[in-house]
């Protein structure tokens, strides 16, 4: 029945255009950077084709975090598409 599944998900075209293109994290309280005080980092991932972003970040808001997507991600890709 797993097999199925697996199967049936990965050929239903509305599960593959419904699906998270995007996703980010934070990795928390690593050691202070000396000379930026970044002590934080920012990550972005696109699911589809893996790429990885990495920001390195001093505070954890949510406008930091907004304004690197726009930054590094919208301007830089473009908006996701279904």
């Amino acid at each position: 029945m797993n097999d199925d599944i697996v199967n049936y998900v990965d050929n239903c075209y509305s599960c593959k255009i419904n699906k998270a293109q995007h996703q980010s994290d934070v990795i928390v309280k690593l050691s202070i950077c000396k000379d930026t005080r970044n002590q934080h980092v920012l990550t972005f991932i696109d699911r589809f084709t893996k790429f990885v972003e990495l920001i390195p970040i001093t505070e954890i808001k949510a406008e930091t975090t907004a304004r690197h997507f726009i930054d590094r991600v919208i301007l830089r890709h473009g908006t996701p598409r279904n």
